[in-house]
């Protein structure tokens, strides 16, 4: 039985990457919590990187360095794929019928990259595996404040809080499971109360994927978060 373990939110695109990359932790004599990261935006990656708020008034002035065509910038987010959709809700759910195996040390954990490049179809069905198969989640969260401004844009139903989306789809708060959110950099102090009340775990990580840095600025430190009762990790062991 394994001993030494180890978290990892890792991109693929098939079953047998999974598998393999399951199979060398087996081999090494890890235990792993394994979450395949996931996405179904229509171009890869696209919404992960935030509509800029000035986005019109920058094409008006003919500015060049957007993400749309012959670099325009988008004032829209871009749109999902039902396809790949569930392509990625059968991925996930194939490797916990095949893979999840706790008792030899591999524990298959639904992984959707962030919300922004997840729709909240997918948010719900990733949850709806979670509730059958009885499984951990791990998702990124206001890694940067640029996306905690993109929350404000997008999220306006639900007061402009990527928690409180990340909450009404059912996968911050699993029973029986844990839910643990990457990085964390820029909550509003409601936010962190309601993570500490649905039972979820921060994996505090000032690291971002936009930019490769770490960046000590934000809204929440683990100063700040302790005091709340949140469960708050170290990222020396976890691959966000």
């Amino acid at each position: 039985m394994p001993h030494v373990r180890r978290a990892d939110h890792c991109f693929m695109l098939k079953f047998e990457e999974a598998e393999a990359a399951c199979r060398a932790y087996e081999d090494l004599g890890l235990r792993v919590f394994f979450a395949p990261m996931l996405n179904d935006d229509a171009v890869l990656y696209e919404n992960y990187v935030p509509v800029a708020l000035d986005a019109e008034e920058r094409n008006a002035q003919g500015q060049g360095g957007g993400l749309g065509p012959e670099g325009r910038w988008r004032t829209t987010s871009g749109p999902s794929n039902e396809a790949k959709c569930q392509a990625n809700l059968a991925l996930w759910e194939e490797c916990a019928e095949k893979l999840h195996d706790p008792a030899n040390g591999v524990n298959i954990v639904v992984g959707p990259v962030s919300l922004f490049s997840c729709s909240e179809q997918l948010l719900r069905g990733a949850t709806d595996i979670r509730r059958k198969y009885k499984l951990n989640g791990h998702i990124h969260v206001l890694e940067s404040r640029a996306q905690r401004l993109e929350a404000a844009r997008r999220f306006k139903a639900h007061d402009g809080s990527a928690v409180r989306f990340l909450d009404s789809t059912g996968f911050l708060h699993v029973p029986s499971t844990t839910t643990s959110l990457a990085h964390c950099c820029w909550l509003e102090e409601a936010e962190m109360q309601l993570i500490a009340q649905r039972g979820a775990a921060i994996v505090h990580n000032p690291a971002t994927r936009e930019t490769g840095k770490a960046t000590f600025a934000g809204t929440s430190s683990r100063r700040s978060l302790w005091p709340l009762g949140l469960m708050v990790l170290c990222p020396q062991m976890v691959r966000t």
